[in-house]
């Protein structure tokens, strides 16, 4: 967005979301390839996603509805909360998470928290943003709630548009 324009990164979300919608689809539709996939790709796939849409396609979806809801600042901060936090929380949660915290760990959620809140501040040092600090904390621990909340909208899909809208709100 900040490269060329809102339209051409729309443009090239949608194409994503297409992609893997159509792949996941496939995979759902055909018990032998979908077979054949999580042979293939298991470290990327969940369990429970055997039945179910992938999680890359609720996060290209996220990405997409929140390149079409917000303006590029709002929505880079949204998809900031979903890229960052998510992949800190997995990966601090999996590797040093002791601390049982709604089914995932409260380090991995701290990790959400603090990475998201980092990134986030430092694009506004940066001058990228211009973002109020306290509101891009409440974004942190916010969508920090929604990844670990028991709630039946994937958090792929709801994260950047929940951290968007607060941005947009409160920023």
């Amino acid at each position: 967005m900040y490269i060329f324009s809102k339209e051409l990164a729309v443009y090239a979300a949608a194409g994503v979301f297409i992609v893997i919608f159509i792949f996941d689809l496939t995979r759902l539709l055909n018990l032998k390839f979908n077979l054949w996939v999580f042979r293939k790709i298991k470290f990327m796939l969940k369990p429970k996603e055997f039945h179910s849409f992938s999680g890359s396609t609720y996060f290209s979806a996220g990405v997409l509805l929140t390149l079409l809801l917000f303006e590029p600042a709002i929505a880079a901060g949204g998809i900031i909360y979903l890229s960052l936090g998510d992949m800190a929380a997995v990966t601090i949660g999996e590797k040093y998470g002791k601390t049982p915290f709604a089914g995932k760990t409260l380090e991995g959620t701290f990790a959400f928290i603090a990475v998201t809140f980092t990134a986030i501040s430092f694009l506004n040092i940066l001058g990228f943003f211009s973002f109020n600090y306290l509101t891009i904390l409440a974004g942190a621990v916010i969508c920090g709630i929604v990844e670990v909340a028991h709630i039946k909208i994937d958090d792929n899909f709801i994260l950047p548009v929940v951290g968007a809208s607060i941005l947009a709100l409160f920023g």
